[in-house]
């Protein structure tokens, strides 16, 4: 009876709770104690705590980091994705940071279009639809590598307008609209 006992002072001491918890479409109940907390923000039960903020999962940790420094994300995002484009075509690895394509997104507009960056999430049915507005990695000759002297931040849209056709075929069309809309009487 005394071990007994001893067991269930012991794990009273350590506060276990039960934590519902959805892996796809099973639902459990998984045990939380001290040494293992359930995350304040998804509930869910985690040794991956290594790296989180006190009460988080490191996975809800690291959306909290991402909310709270949107600037610094898309700048790491666009790292990478020139990182990988750079590799998939056999061409040496940027020569720039995630930094140094901060630092030009803090200047805070496009560099060929002077639109102010937006770097607000749009959501949509479609797969393709995204905000216009965010910096995108221009390579200004697109058969070239990503290097400093090869790139500028400017709008999605403008990139990709840019990706299929010239900078000159770009104002072309960008001037045509407008001088159709001018004879139409239609501002912008």
């Amino acid at each position: 009876m005394v071990v007994v006992e001893a067991i269930v002072n012991a794990l009273t001491s350590l506060a276990i709770t039960s934590v519902p918890v959805q892996h796809g479409n099973v639902r459990t109940l998984k045990v939380a104690s001290k040494a293992t907390p359930a995350c304040v923000s998804c509930g869910s039960i985690s040794a991956k705590q290594d790296k989180a903020k006190a009460g988080y999962c490191n996975r809800c940790s690291k959306h909290l980091w991402d909310l709270a420094n949107p600037i610094k994300v898309r700048a790491q995002r666009l790292h990478g994705n020139a990182t990988k484009r750079a590799k998939a075509f056999g061409w040496p690895k940027p020569d720039f940071s995630s930094s140094y394509i901060e630092d030009k997104i803090l200047n805070g507009h496009c560099e060929v279009t002077g639109i102010p960056f937006d770097l607000t999430t749009v959501y949509s049915e479609y797969a393709n639809a995204k905000n216009p507005w965010v910096p995108s990695i221009d390579r200004i000759d697109s058969s070239k590598p990503y290097l400093k002297d090869n790139i500028q931040i400017v709008v999605y849209m403008y990139n990709v307008c840019k990706s299929e056709f010239s900078h000159t075929d770009v104002l072309a069309f960008v001037d045509a609209v407008h001088k159709r809309e001018n004879e139409n009487g239609i501002k912008a």
